[in-house]
């Protein structure tokens, strides 16, 4: 299993940070916070992304379509 942490650059609202937990659901990866407390302001989030190479990669991919 593959894992990639990685830190946001900017602030996630609640809408976004759903539809992350949709997308890592669609394509069968793990997603959750990686060891921090985010700020009130969201801009600290840390997140780790787990599964397969591929999985991950298609993930990433769906992901950075978002934008």
């Amino acid at each position: 299993m593959a894992r990639i942490v990685f830190a946001l650059n900017k602030s996630l609202t609640d809408e976004q940070i759903t539809a992350v937990y949709d997308l890592a659901e669609e394509f069968e990866v793990g997603v959750h916070l990686w060891g921090n407390t985010p700020s009130l302001a969201r801009d600290s989030f840390t997140w780790a992304v787990e599964g397969s190479f591929l999985q991950i990669r298609r993930f990433k991919r769906a992901l950075e379509a978002m934008h």
